[in-house]
């Protein structure tokens, strides 16, 4: 199954989807990736069509996801993703901080520079 196919039955109903990652040709996030990974082995032997369902629709299977959603937000949260995302900028910006002071250290502790 490529990321076209993949895409095709998603496009005309979840535009969200697009945007967190599925039917990017390149994806960022681990889970998308791991998303799309079982769905691609699951597509190499069965037809698959995901069709979105809108929230709390009274759909039956929907009503159990959710049920099973607010169980797992109860515990603490596993998964690959940052349970707390941080910037990019900022990741970036602390690490040249943070060499910057170990530099300046490593400068002033030098015993052959002089200060």
């Amino acid at each position: 199954m490529t990321n076209t196919a993949l895409a095709e039955p998603i496009r005309g109903w979840d535009p969200i989807a697009e945007t967190n990652g599925l039917t990017a040709s390149k994806v960022k996030s681990r889970l998308v990736l791991d998303c799309k990974k079982i769905l691609n082995d699951l597509a190499s032997c069965n037809r698959v069509i995901l069709t979105w369902v809108p929230g709390h629709s009274g759909v039956p299977g929907n009503e159990e996801a959710d049920r099973l959603a607010r169980l797992g937000s109860i515990g603490y949260p596993i998964g690959p993703e940052p349970i707390l995302g941080v910037p990019y900028s900022m990741g970036v910006s602390t690490m040249k901080e943070l060499l910057n002071k170990e530099f300046e250290k490593s400068w002033q502790e030098a015993p052959e520079t002089v200060h």
